[in-house]
């Protein structure tokens, strides 16, 4: 049906012309909803319809005629607009249709001045009428969602409005009561004092309230005409410069941090810098994304591509080229290229995460050897764990290579990073402050020029924009683009009494009116850009547009280019054109414009648009349309039931976000990895999909620390699995739950190994492969746990000849194979010799280290395996590994205790349980509480050695070799210290037996030595050798030449005693 707009009646939709009075029918112009901040006034009359009951209808309405008259001038005269009469009471709203930055401000003034005006009016209209009406009034501001008043919409809908009627329903008769965000925007130029918070009706929480008492002297308004110039930034820009010579005299990597708020000028003092140093260096640029999460390599990835010269959208084969050039002359160029190439979109390869630290690292050392690099960081406390691991790895390790890594961040990165920048050698870490009032007058003036502005123009501004060089170059360009400020000549001179003109207190305020001063065209396209992000491109743009609109995009970017909003970027694809928002803030009060039913649109359009341009590198965009399409469908759901249509879009993100969060996975982003997961199982619906995805990925949430959630998910998935006959989702999610379980509990590992064989087997039959894989690895390390090693280790060989070379199949299976071979059968020497294999390859796994530096030791070569040790921790720290840090204290600990430094032994035992312990990993703790007990034992504090190999017993299962011998041996020989010999025998022999049962050759020579110290001290020296010879025998077979030497030693001594 349509209207008629003469006389209001209903046609078909297909009518030309009125059925009812004959005019043409004009199609309805599109109606546009726009959220925004504004500040809604409240008034009503205390009593009055007690006083209705007194007087005519007509006298009433006269009374009533003349106060609100009087009102409606007063709101008027601010700025603010009359939304309706509603009997006695009046609703006013300051910021529809337009917004301006001081709207809270003008409804309080506004407030004040009606209360005054009716106190006037108040004696005339009892000698008049003989009657007086008492008023009261309430003040909110909030987001709303106006509506297009040309179109007969409602102006506003939202909270705000309720709060408000709220409040000046709770004041009493002649007060004026506002809200805490009206009182946060006008707190400076209002006199108020605070209340009690007030129970509202339909509040669940009481609201902060202030009585407004006056209104101040206004402050000023809004502006910034063209680049602002480097103001109060000396001493950075000196240490920037020195830096820069440092690295360069030293080639090494100089890590500077810039923090700061938003605005303080972090950008521009970079770009000071950078200009400064000519063609002396290379200049690589990146930047972490505000919605970054599971986009963790974009920043390095963006900095790689600048870096090498690889623009955009040049194609695979032209990237890889340049790629190439770049690496010449590098040893191990083509590894280096294949890693970096995964980051950068030329593969879909996935490589683990130290490896892709390393081939990072080194492909910016290439570009630092010509000449010397600078690679600036923008936004770096958006960046993800990892992210930031890799900064600081690059910092820490970069080698021969002059590198200024400057890091641009808000001071948030430090609450992620306490640590951040300390304990380098080469590190500088500035805070920018707020600029001084004299420093941000000689900034105005700097940016007008020659300007007749008096000191009190100049102070005002100053004072508004509290130090921040951002909200000086608004302030000054609003004041200009609404003709305060005026060209004269070659300077300028301001217009109009800007007293009135309050200079507003919150950067979003100054940018949602700049942007709501717009036209609507110009709105329109700012709005689509900023769908995309701080950095957009017209082409999107126009996609987003409307189909009238289209051809005029051009033309709005370049006004928009023109109020200093956006200014042109480098293209990320060819044949395009790209814009970048002048601060992301500018980009986010676009944004938040923006309805959310406009919003899901645009997500989804945007998606497209995204998917169709990028083409054959659609993998390296793929979180970001993952990222739109869940947005879209966010925003559909929260204005109502998904229909079909939402659905389908929540699926395809999902689909999207759970094949980048496999990636993840296999890159070992841990933190990316359950984030991912995470999104894409709330958008999935409960289908196949998002049950595989829970199964294979919620186990990771063990190593993320949460291993309870972990376990919940995963029985939940066998439940969902088994009822919807889903055998393949059933297999994958109980292999999971019996990893997790391994470690969370003190299950029995033969039995998990029987029942992971069961589901290897299941899953063969069908047909997936990987999952057998799997269910092989999580059965050999059960064999390992009960000590059958060398079975473990040929078993995960056998794992690792069947997978591709990366990956995390990959990965697990190198490590239980290395772990078999330190623990078990095959000599020290053939370990390390392995190890050193894998190293040559480029294979070696992060943990390699500690096997090698564990066989060192046995061989008494300790100074190599502290260094080894020392690497390793170092390495664990940077990838944010906490377990692998966890074995490392383990292993200093046990080193420690071979060489005789107790102390050191004890103190990092210790560690390593108690961290495991906050782990929340009973498996490793509990073998980790034997080797503690054994430390606390050679300390002579046998309590604790006591307590801790107690631990090792309890809470292990009665199949795990390690703990249940390691407990048993470390009792033994506190009973005999205490004297209960025959108890302390029995206990030692056990330990043996256990150890009888397996292939863990060192751990059955501790067993064998632990007895015979016990037989010794009982009396029974023959005994004692005998047990130490076979220890010697064990020793010997593993080529653990110090504990050979060692226990010779001992054998020796007791001979010696018998004469």
């Amino acid at each position: 049906m349509s209207t008629c707009a003469t006389c209001g009646a209903e046609n078909t939709a297909d009518s030309r012309f009125c059925k009812s009075c004959g005019a043409q029918i004009v199609a309805a112009a599109a109606t546009h909803e726009t959220r925004k901040t504004v500040t809604v006034l409240f008034i009503d009359a205390v009593s009055s319809t007690a006083l209705g009951e007194q007087m005519d209808p007509e006298s009433m309405r006269a009374v009533m005629t003349r106060y609100f008259d009087a009102m409606r001038e007063t709101i008027e005269g601010h700025g603010g607009a009359v939304e309706k009469f509603i009997g006695d009471a009046v609703m006013a709203i300051f910021g529809v249709p337009t917004l301006h930055e001081d709207d809270a401000l003008r409804a309080c003034r506004a407030a004040v001045e009606i209360r005054q005006r009716l106190t006037e009016l108040e004696p005339q209209i009892r000698a008049d009428r003989g009657v007086a009406i008492e008023w009261r009034m309430g003040i909110n501001t909030g987001p709303v969602v106006a509506g297009d008043v040309a179109a007969g919409q409602r102006m506003v809908t939202g909270d705000a409005v309720n709060v408000a009627a709220r409040l000046e329903a709770a004041a009493a008769p002649g007060e004026i009561l506002m809200g805490a965000e009206t009182h946060a925007l006008v707190h400076d130029a209002v006199s108020a004092e605070p209340l009690a918070a007030l129970s509202l009706k339909g509040k669940s929480e009481p609201v902060p309230a202030w009585r407004l008492d006056g209104a101040k002297e206004a402050p000023g308004r809004h502006a910034r005409p063209h680049e602002a110039p480097l103001v109060g930034r000396r001493r950075p820009l000196q240490l920037l410069q020195g830096a820069f010579q440092e690295a360069v005299e030293e080639r090494v990597c100089h890590l500077f941090t810039v923090l700061g708020v938003a605005g303080v000028g972090k950008s521009r003092l970079v770009e000071e810098f950078l200009a400064g140093l000519g063609d002396r260096a290379s200049v690589a640029s990146g930047r972490c994304l505000a919605y970054g999460s599971g986009i963790t390599y974009w920043p390095v990835a963006e900095a790689l591509r600048s870096g090498v010269g690889i623009a955009e959208a040049a194609t695979a084969e032209q990237a890889a080229a340049a790629l190439s050039t770049v690496l010449i002359g590098e040893p191990e160029a083509e590894r280096i290229a294949a890693a970096t190439g995964s980051l950068i979109g030329l593969n879909a390869d996935p490589h683990d995460q130290e490896e892709l630290f390393w081939a990072v690292r080194k492909t910016f050392e290439a570009l630092a050897r010509g000449r010397p690099l600078v690679l600036v960081l923008d936004d770096t406390h958006w960046g993800e764990p990892t992210f930031l691991d890799l900064v600081e790895h690059i910092a820490d390790w970069t080698r021969d290579a002059p590198i200024l890594l400057i890091v641009m961040a808000r001071s948030e990165l430090l609450e992620k990073r306490p640590a951040w920048g300390g304990g380098k050698r080469s590190a500088t870490t500035v805070q920018l402050e707020p600029l001084s009032e004299v420093e941000s007058e000689e900034l105005v003036g700097s940016l007008l020029g020659q300007a007749d502005l008096t000191g009190a123009f100049r102070a005002r501004v100053s004072s508004a924009a509290e130090g921040n060089p951002l909200f000086v170059e608004e302030l000054l360009a609003k004041l200009i683009d609404d003709g305060f400020l005026q060209r004269a000549g070659d300077g300028w001179v301001s217009r109009g009494d800007l007293r009135e003109l309050a200079i507003p207190s919150s950067i979003q305020a100054l940018l949602a009116a700049r942007l709501d001063g717009l036209g609507a065209e110009e709105r329109s396209v700012i709005e689509s850009g900023a769908v995309e992000g701080k950095v957009f491109h017209r082409g999107a743009v126009t996609a987003l547009a409307a189909e009238t609109s289209r051809d005029g995009v051009r033309d709005r970017l370049a006004s928009l280019v023109r109020t200093e909003l956006v200014r042109p970027e480098q293209s990320a694809f060819i044949g395009e054109e790209a814009y970048r928002f002048r601060h992301l803030l500018i980009r986010d009060a676009a944004y938040g414009a923006i309805a959310k039913q406009t919003r899901a649109e645009l997500h989804e359009r945007f998606a497209a648009w995204l998917e169709h341009i990028a083409a054959d590198r659609l993998i390296e965009y793929e979180e970001i349309i993952a990222y739109h399409l869940e947005q879209a469908y966010r925003y559909r759901a929260e204005l109502g039931p998904p229909d079909a249509a939402a659905s389908e879009l929540a699926k395809r993100a999902g689909i999207l976000l759970a094949q980048a969060s496999r990636r993840a996975e296999a890159r070992g982003d841990l933190a990316a990895t359950v984030d991912l997961m995470d999104r894409a199982a709330d958008l999935l619906p409960r289908d196949a999909d998002r049950r595989l995805l829970l199964a294979q990925v919620a186990p990771k949430l063990l190593d993320a620390g949460d291993g309870p959630r972990a376990e919940s998910l995963l029985q939940e998935v066998v439940a969902e699995s088994e009822a919807a006959g889903d055998e393949r989702a059933v297999a994958w999610a109980r292999l999971g739950l019996l990893s997790v379980q391994s470690s969370t509990q003190s299950t029995e590992a033969s039995d998990d190994a029987r029942v992971a064989e069961k589901l290897r087997d299941r899953l063969m039959e069908l047909g997936d492969v990987e999952g057998a894989q799997q269910a092989e690895l999580v059965a050999a390390w059960g064999l390992f746990q009960v000590g059958r090693v060398g079975e473990s280790g040929a078993r995960a060989q056998a794992v690792l000849d069947a997978v591709p070379g990366s990956g995390s199949l990959d990965s697990q299976a190198r490590f239980q194979r290395d772990v078999a071979a330190v623990y078990g059968p095959m000599p020290a020497d053939e370990v390390i010799q392995l190890i050193e294999d894998e190293d040559a390859r480029g294979t070696q796994l992060p943990g390699a280290g500690l096997g090698a530096s564990r066989m060192r030791a046995i061989q008494g070569r300790f100074a190599e395996a502290q260094v080894m040790l020392a690497d390793s921790s170092q390495r664990f720290a940077e990838l944010g590994n906490r377990l692998g840090l966890s074995l490392c204290h383990d292993l200093v600990g046990s080193a420690a205790l071979l060489a005789g430094d107790i102390g050191e032994a004890v103190r990092n035992l210790q560690l390593s349980y108690d961290e495991q312990i906050a782990l929340g990993d009973r498996s490793y703790a509990s073998t980790t509480a034997g080797f503690v007990a054994e430390a606390y034992l050679e300390a002579q504090e046998l309590d604790e050695a006591w307590q801790y190999a107690g631990i090792a017993r309890d809470t292990s299962a009665s199949d795990d070799i390690a703990s249940q011998a390691g407990g048993r041996r470390i009792q033994a020989r506190v009973l005999s210290a205490r004297g209960q010999h025959a108890e302390a025998e029995a206990l030692a022999r056990e330990a043996v037996a256990i150890m009888g049962r397996t292939d863990y050759l060192e751990m059955h020579g501790d067993a064998l030595v632990h007895l015979g110290k016990v037989l010794h001290a009982g009396g029974k020296v023959d005994e004692a050798l005998t047990a130490a010879g076979e220890a010697a025998e064990f020793y010997g077979r593993k080529g653990a030449t110090f504990l050979v030497e060692r226990t010779r030693k001992l054998v020796g001594e007791w001979v010696g005693e018998l004469g």
